[in-house]
């Protein structure tokens, strides 16, 4: 009989580096069994298991500026509450509150919104409220909301995103971004219309 496999992700926290990683897996009695490097398409990972149904993939995701816990086996929710114990996670609840603060009287800095944007799409790419924040990114003033944007609407594409993200294609005042807007076209809605 075949063991169901399931997967969570988990994003790590900002401070986390790969030492901590190293020391937080070795700690919980994982290996690193895997390393796989970046190549195109692909974000550079570390595959850690305890046994040949449960292990890991600590994700290097350059694309969203973070790295990630990819948690499968018969019971990965378990397995990240463990994991928990070593390392510290970003939340869904933390990054969609500070999206939320964008427009208070002192808002949160450009480079935490970007990071809560990705983290909100890593950890719920379904979720109703993420469209609202990634057409803010996407029509904000600094390219680093926008190109954030860009990543979440390649990463949790919706019809919304679509007239938006051509917009940028065709005007955005910084190249480099039009021409990322043209990939996300050209590879998630087929094209500028």
């Amino acid at each position: 009989m075949a063991t169901s496999t399931a997967q969570t992700r988990a994003v790590l926290a900002g401070g986390v580096g790969r030492d901590g990683v190293d020391d937080a897996f070795g700690a919980l009695g994982y290996r690193l069994v895997n390393v796989i490097p970046m190549g195109p398409g692909r974000p550079s990972q570390l595959v850690f298991a305890r046994n040949p149904e449960d292990y890991v993939h600590v994700v290097d995701d350059r694309q969203l500026g973070l790295t990630y816990l990819a948690v499968q086996g018969s019971r990965p929710e378990a397995m990240k509450q463990e994991l928990a114990q070593e390392l510290s996670f970003d939340t869904a609840e933390t990054a969609q509150a500070l999206l939320e603060r964008a427009t208070a009287d002192t808002p949160p800095t450009v480079e935490a919104r970007v990071r809560a944007l990705a983290v909100l799409v890593l950890l719920r790419p379904a979720a109703a409220e993420l469209t609202d924040h990634v057409l803010a990114a996407l029509q904000h003033d600094d390219p680093r909301m926008r190109a954030a944007g860009l990543a979440a609407a390649a990463y949790a594409p919706r019809d919304e995103l679509r007239a938006v993200v051509a917009r940028v294609c065709e005007v955005d005042p910084v190249p480099s971004l039009r021409e990322v807007a043209a990939r996300v076209m050209a590879g998630v809605f087929g094209g500028v219309s």
